[in-house]
């Protein structure tokens, strides 16, 4: 099970089939041209973005981590239609209510420090302490938060590995001519990772194959049936002009 965790792990990352070069042909090239078809292949993957009444250009990169930012928005979208309900209450918008309430929380904290210390300079360092302190718990609740999403992905990714292991030894019960995980189609760990149970993956695959298979069947008899049909046509056309012509001889 060890090892086809392993292959499974390498599988998912990537199983598309790598193409080698052949060691007789001559793959070098020249560096300007390598240097303008790295550049043509970056501009083919770019995409144009209108944001703010601008075009923007992304390239493929920019584009994923843009995609990302934009699925996290969504899981934090819920929150900022409560923030923006509870500001359009006091008439505001969401910024200005929100720095409204921070700048409560500094004042009261300098008011209580007034009622304490009459110099200002003092004041004012146990003001930048109490900033540094509070930027410090923010900044630690943002990583605490960023590794507790990095364990919950691995632990995910750790989860889907092992049931995929135990569910490729049931799969080779019934399709032994998976001798090895790498063999699994794209398209099969794409329903697998959805939750599909790997033997039922293939299953729906092989029925999704089969259909293309019988479909392109019929096409290729219709089209036969259908040149066949011409070919007739044309010898009966052909028969009947040598009728014609011979009765002329006659």
């Amino acid at each position: 099970m060890e090892n086809n965790t392993e292959n499974l792990n390498d599988t998912i990352q990537d199983n598309e089939p790598v193409a080698e070069a052949e060691n007789d042909v001559d793959t070098s090239v020249p560096q300007d041209e390598e240097a303008q078809k790295e550049a043509d292949a970056s501009a083919s993957n770019s995409f144009l973005v209108r944001y703010n009444h601008e075009d923007r250009e992304l390239t493929q990169e920019e584009a994923i981590a843009y995609a990302q930012k934009g699925l996290k928005f969504d899981d934090v979208a819920p929150m900022l239609d409560q923030i923006s309900y509870l500001a359009s209450i006091k008439g505001k918008g969401a910024k200005e209510w929100l720095d409204e309430h921070i700048k409560a929380v500094e004042d009261d904290y300098r008011a209580s420090l007034e009622e304490k210390y009459e110099d200002e300079d003092v004041i004012n360092l146990f003001m930048e302490k109490f900033k540094a302190e509070n930027e410090a718990k923010y900044n630690k609740f943002k990583t605490d938060k960023a590794n507790a999403d990095k364990q919950a992905e691995d632990s995910a990714v750790s989860k889907f590995e092992s049931r995929l292991a135990d569910e490729f030894i049931e799969l080779q019960k019934e399709f032994p001519e998976y001798a090895d995980v790498s063999q699994i189609p794209a398209d099969v760990l794409k329903l697998a990772k959805k939750g599909t149970n790997l033997t039922d993956a293939v299953l729906r695959y092989k029925h999704q194959q089969n259909k293309r298979i019988d479909s392109a069947r019929q096409t290729a008899q219709s089209n036969a049936t259908a040149s066949a049909g011409n070919m007739a046509g044309d010898a009966e056309q052909h028969d009947s002009l040598m009728e014609s012509f011979l009765k002329g001889l006659r």
